[in-house]
């Protein structure tokens, strides 16, 4: 992998598998400077909230810029994924922020967020 490579892999439920996901992080956290769980909700999954983790040297998945400009010039037809769903996807529950050893984004903390994609509000 470079330096500005990202791995994304599942990790596990956050309710049913808070320990498996805690030592995940810490894992990725001894081999990557950025490594954040961000999750989903899949209705055809058992408890319906699944977790995965993004992991990168070079590139936080809230804070480093994003071209939605070229994102949005694909015009690619998505049925979930929006600007919207992947900053949201990275705020995380009271339940899973208090189970990690580290500080999850805010919203606030999201300078490339309101404005810069045709979100309202």
């Amino acid at each position: 992998m470079s330096r500005r490579s990202i791995l994304c892999v599942n990790a596990d439920s956050p309710q049913w598998g808070q320990v498996r996901l805690v030592q995940f992080v810490d894992r990725l956290a001894q081999v990557f400077k950025h490594v954040h769980v961000y999750q989903s909700y899949q209705p055809t999954y058992s408890s319906g909230h699944y977790a995965f983790v993004f992991a990168s040297d070079e590139i936080h998945p809230t804070q480093s810029p994003i071209d939605w400009a070229a994102w949005e010039s694909l015009k690619a037809e998505t049925r979930y994924y929006t600007p919207d769903v992947h900053y949201a996807a990275f705020m995380l529950t009271a339940q899973v922020k208090g189970v990690l050893r580290q500080t999850p984004p805010r919203l606030s903390d999201i300078s490339t967020f309101h404005g810069k994609h045709g979100a309202s509000g």
